[in-house]
């Protein structure tokens, strides 16, 4: 299939600000930025193609949400004005979309396929350019919770795009490639097996032969590289990685298609806003900052050609601390666990009520006890309370603990004399999880 292109743009770039509806827009229009609005129903974005969906000629933009928003896909004019807005999933699963378009059904219209980013289950939808739901499968395991990234070509050569899924953060570098009715083409692990940073995945037609190849890249924390991977009647083949930054960046790229021989690849994160355009063969043939050097955004990038690119920012894949550690928020009474900079876990908790108080501060868990009793005396030596038994017990300073507290189910608000309250399912995880010596940090 081929895609007609009419861009009146060079470089669009896009920042998104605090105030809902509205995504503030730099555009370049023959060397000289305007601003412009991306109309859209969400503060931060989770993807986005700029594409002409009604294949008329005109280009439109179609925006998915980012995490912390109800799921929501925007199509908009090419001026940022808004022509329509549905719902690809349940309203709770505010994890962020991840989207491509293509004729998947060699029908000859367009179709958007979305996915979940990373915290739901791996459902792939196939999706009208009016938001009806066509079809729709898992890519992986129902109970994988990593993130759904997503391309499309023709991997097979009969003319009609295929869909590809990778799997996102946690998960090991599994690509698949699909029919729309989730029917299974082929697939393939792209990197080593014990990799669980995620693949970031495109499609280019290297020998213009009508079969595409993928361009993967490792999505999370590991080694910044990308390497081709071909799909032929006698197997996988698995080209030798090039680099695609320096070795200290290690916070995960992206990578976008450009057109059948090149990509470009993007920080996910954490690492200025360094745009890389490569050939399949790992040539650099374009290379620039599409903001300025300080930025530490996520950078998104629709691109038809070497020349004429849409990037927009988006919040970072990864936080910017990689080792294992937990974070308690007194303001959320909130719990997280981290890991390679990827959230693993959070629950609601009950910390200190006034007039006790939780220490606030970075410490690290100096010991655990599967079972401990708590007893308070007041300064006559009456016993205030004792509760025996308390299973999973985290001490991160001393007399103070994370613990299971089966006296109450009030989590989410304020209850302790200090230690920091879980309910059973979390502390339990967390306790199996951590270690003597994992950071603890508790911020108001």
């Amino acid at each position: 299939m081929h895609r007609r292109w009419s861009w009146l743009i060079a470089i669009l770039i896009v920042s998104i600000p605090n105030a809902l509806h509205a995504a503030q827009t730099s555009v370049l229009v023959d060397g000289t930025v305007v601003q412009r609005t991306w109309d859209v129903p969400f503060e931060t974005i989770g993807n986005f193609v700029s594409i002409d969906l009604g294949m008329d000629g005109t280009e439109e933009l179609v925006v998915g949400n980012g995490a912390g928003h109800a799921p929501s896909i925007a199509i908009l004019r090419e001026d940022g004005s808004r022509l329509n807005t549905f719902v690809p999933f349940a309203h709770n699963e505010m994890h962020g979309t991840n989207l491509v378009v293509g004729d998947v059904d060699g029908d000859g219209a367009l179709e958007i396929v979305v996915a979940n980013a990373y915290g739901s289950d791996p459902l792939v939808r196939v999706l009208s350019t009016f938001g009806e739901l066509e079809q729709e499968f898992y890519a992986y395991a129902e109970t994988f919770r990593g993130g759904v990234n997503l391309a499309v070509g023709d991997i097979d050569g009969d003319g009609v795009d295929d869909i590809v899924t990778a799997a996102g953060l946690s998960g090991g570098p599994h690509v698949r490639v699909f029919r729309n009715d989730g029917r299974l083409i082929t697939d393939a692990f792209v990197f080593d097996t014990s990799d669980r940073s995620g693949v970031g995945v495109a499609t280019l037609d290297v020998n213009h032969d009508g079969r595409r190849e993928l361009m993967v890249t490792h999505f999370g924390k590991s080694t910044p590289e990308a390497r081709l991977v071909s799909f032929t009647e006698n197997g996988v083949a698995l080209h030798e990685p090039f680099p695609t930054y320096a070795p200290r960046y290690v916070y995960g790229t992206s990578v976008f298609p450009v057109d059948d021989v090149h990509v470009a690849i993007a920080p996910n994160g954490h690492g200025g806003p360094h745009i890389r355009m490569f050939s399949a063969q790992g040539e650099v043939v374009k290379d620039w900052f599409a903001y300025e050097a300080d930025v530490r955004d996520r950078v998104l990038i629709s691109a038809s050609s070497l020349n004429h690119i849409v990037t927009a920012r988006a919040t970072p894949v990864l936080v910017s601390r990689l080792d294992r550690h937990i974070r308690v928020d007194l303001s959320e009474q909130h719990l997280y666990a981290y890991q390679d900079g990827v959230r693993l876990i959070d629950f609601p908790i009950s910390a200190a009520r006034r007039p006790w108080k939780t220490p606030t501060g970075e410490f690290s868990i100096m010991r655990k006890l599967p079972i401990h009793t708590y007893r308070w005396f007041d300064r006559a030596g009456n016993l205030l309370y004792n509760l025996p038994n308390v299973e999973y017990n985290l001490e991160f300073t001393p007399h103070i603990y994370i613990h299971y507290a089966y006296w109450h189910n009030n989590f989410g608000r304020p209850m302790s004399h200090g230690c920091v309250n879980a309910p059973y399912d979390g502390i339990k995880w967390l306790y199996e999880w951590a270690n003597v010596g994992t950071p603890v940090v508790v911020t108001q």
